[in-house]
C-alpha cells in the first residue's frame, strides 16, 4: 500500500487500516512526482481544490495513457495496474485503499459471486463517492478520530456502489434469504446496551444476525427508522443522562462508562439529542 512517507507529502491526517480490509490516506500533497508504481489494492482517489495533477497509467494492453485531474474527479484504479502522477501544484486528496479480501467478502455477501472485477475510471464524476469522501473527510478533520462503526458503514455504501457501478458485469444485489428477525434484533440490542463502552463493530453485529454489513444496516433501518450508528450514539446518550444524576462521576468517567470518545463527545452528542449541556442534566 502506498504510505505516508511518500516525498514531498505534507499529511494533516491521516489514517490507515482504521476498518479491517480497508486503508484511508488523507493529505495535502505538495507539487511532487510520483513514479509508476502498482498496488493490490482497489483505489478510489477524490480530488478536492486546487488540484492539478497529470495521472499516468497503463492500461491492460499495454498503452500509457496521461490525463490531467482537477477538483471533484474521482479517479477508480484497479488491482495491480501500473500508475503514477505528477501534482503541479499543492493540493487535497483522500484515497480508500480495498483490499483484494475486502472486495471478494464484499462480492460474496452482495452479489453472491466469488469475484468480480472493478473497471477503472480515472476521471469519473461521481456525486455519491464525493459526497462519502467529503464526510470522511469532515470527521478526519475533527479532534479525536471518527467511531470505527461509522467508518465501517460509509466504507459499506462505497464498496455497494463500487460494485453496482464499477463492475464489469452489472448484477442486481441478492437480498438474504433469512431477514432481521425481531429476535435477531432484540439480541443485538441487547448486546449493544451490554457493550456500549466498547468500540462497537458494524460486522460485529452482522455477524450476530448472520447478515453481511450491508443488508443488516438496511434491514436494521428498516425495522428500527435508524441506522446503527445512530442507534448506538441515541443508547449512548441515554445512559449518560442517567449517569449524570450521579455528581460524584465526573464528565470524563460518564464519557469513558458510555463509549464516548471524549468529554467533547458527550458533550456535543448530549446537546444534540437532549438539547442542554450536560451540567443542566446534572440539576
Amino acid at each position: 500500500m502506498l504510505n505516508s512517507g511518500a516525498s514531498g507529502a505534507d499529511i494533516p491526517y491521516h489514517l490507515t487500516n482504521f476498518v479491517e480490509g480497508i486503508g484511508l490516506f488523507c493529505a495535502a500533497i505538495a507539487p511532487t512526482h510520483f513514479p509508476e508504481h502498482a498496488h493490490p489494492e482497489i483505489s478510489v482517489d477524490v480530488c478536492y481544490e486546487n488540484t492539478a495533477c497529470l495521472s499516468t497509467w497503463q492500461t491492460a494492453g499495454g498503452r500509457q495513457l496521461t490525463r490531467l485531474l482537477g477538483d471533484g474527479n474521482v479517479s477508480i484504479i484497479g488491482s495491480g495496474q501500473p500508475h503514477g502522477s505528477e501534482w503541479l501544484q499543492e493540493a487535497e486528496h483522500l484515497i480508500f485503499y480495498l483490499t483484494p479480501a475486502f472486495v471478494e467478502r464484499a462480492t460474496r455477501d452482495l452479489l453472491r459471486r466469488g469475484s468480480v472485477e472493478i473497471v477503472e475510471n480515472r476521471s469519473a464524476d461521481d456525486p455519491l463517492i464525493r459526497q462519502l469522501a467529503g464526510t470522511l473527510r469532515s470527521e478526519l478533520r475533527r479532534e479525536h478520530p471518527p467511531e470505527r462503526l461509522y467508518v465501517e458503514s460509509l466504507v459499506n455504501v462505497l464498496a455497494v456502489h463500487l460494485l453496482r457501478t464499477y463492475s464489469a458485469e452489472n448484477k442486481a444485489l441478492q437480498e438474504p434469504r433469512h431477514g432481521l428477525s425481531r429476535g435477531k434484533l432484540e439480541r443485538v440490542a441487547h448486546y449493544v446496551l451490554d457493550h456500549l463502552h466498547e468500540d462497537l463493530s458494524l460486522a460485529t453485529l452482522a455477524g450476530m444476525a448472520g447478515l453481511s454489513p450491508y443488508h443488516f444496516s438496511r434491514q436494521f433501518k428498516r425495522a428500527t427508522g435508524t441506522t446503527p450508528h445512530q442507534y448506538i450514539v441515541l443508547r449512548r446518550g441515554e445512559r449518560a443522562r442517567t449517569l449524570l444524576s450521579t455528581p460524584r462521576l465526573s464528565l470524563v468517567t460518564i464519557a469513558n462508562t458510555v463509549g464516548f470518545t471524549h468529554q467533547s463527545h458527550l458533550t456535543h452528542h448530549v446537546r444534540r439529542h437532549f438539547g442542554v449541556a450536560p451540567s443542566a442534566l446534572r440539576q
